[in-house]
């Protein structure tokens, strides 16, 4: 049993309340319901893993990490993140991107492929969707326009 991954789901928080032992407590950050266990355990956070909790406490906590350090290493896991800040700003970095034609992109193709909140923005740039569309429960939600399901048939 990988007790990291049990860190990660909502439903088990209440086994973690007496501690959360040597496991890597990464994990942890992305779970919406994990508040009270990082607080509790005084577990150090981890911001980069943080940027994908769709929780309001953590995207507060992660908006004050952003004002005060200066660093861009979060968006792997906030292009994972449902949250419409999040969204907002993956979709501000898209725009900022578009005028540095040939530098490598801070998106990740692949996280953001999977978010259900992400559908409009891979709508808009159907040649960087990647396979992880396929575990995204909106692709069956949304109506595409004309050619949109060959192209995804394609991946």
């Amino acid at each position: 049993l990988d007790r990291g991954y049990l860190l990660a789901n909502p439903a088990a928080t209440h086994l973690f309340d007496a501690g959360v032992g040597d496991i890597n407590t990464s994990w942890i950050m992305w779970n919406p319901a994990a508040k009270h266990l990082i607080e509790l355990h005084k577990i150090p956070i981890n911001y980069t893993a943080l940027a994908g909790n769709p929780a309001q406490w953590a995207v507060e906590l992660f908006k004050q990490y952003c004002e005060a350090a200066a660093v861009d290493d979060y968006w792997t896991s906030l292009c994972a993140n449902t949250h419409p800040w999040a969204i907002a700003r993956v979709r501000a970095k898209l725009f900022e991107e578009s005028s540095l034609a040939g530098i490598p992109t801070k998106i990740n193709w692949y996280n953001l492929s999977a978010n259900s909140a992400a559908i409009d923005i891979l709508e808009a740039n159907p040649d960087k969707v990647t396979l992880e569309i396929w575990t995204n429960p909106a692709i069956f939600e949304a109506t595409y326009p004309p050619g949109m399901v060959d192209v995804l048939m394609l991946l």
